[in-house]
């Protein structure tokens, strides 16, 4: 909670968890810069991540295979501010 995340080339794999396969963000600042996210699961909602009062930024990203048992095969967004520019987003499921 309150937290802010600078992410530039990174490779987010294969992470698994209930709420956001990978990132839970409450208020927080999340900015991802050319990153890869592939294979991520959640069991509930948002397959890479769950957002919540938060501001996210994705630039030049690629999103692939991830998914969410219920809802929101890449992200869950709750109240959030998101800006996606120049990123891929390819075969993700929900449901």
């Amino acid at each position: 909670k309150g937290q802010s995340i600078h992410s530039k080339k990174s490779k987010i794999e294969n992470y698994s968890t209930g709420k956001g396969g990978f990132i839970y963000s409450r208020d927080s600042i999340i900015n991802f810069n050319s990153s890869i996210f592939e294979e991520n699961f959640s069991n509930e909602i948002g397959g890479v991540g769950y957002f919540e009062s938060s501001q996210v930024i994705l630039n030049n990203c690629k999103f692939s295979n991830n998914i969410a048992k219920l809802n929101g095969g890449i992200f869950s967004i709750l109240e959030s501010n998101l800006n996606i520019q120049f990123t891929q987003i390819i075969s993700n499921k929900a449901g």
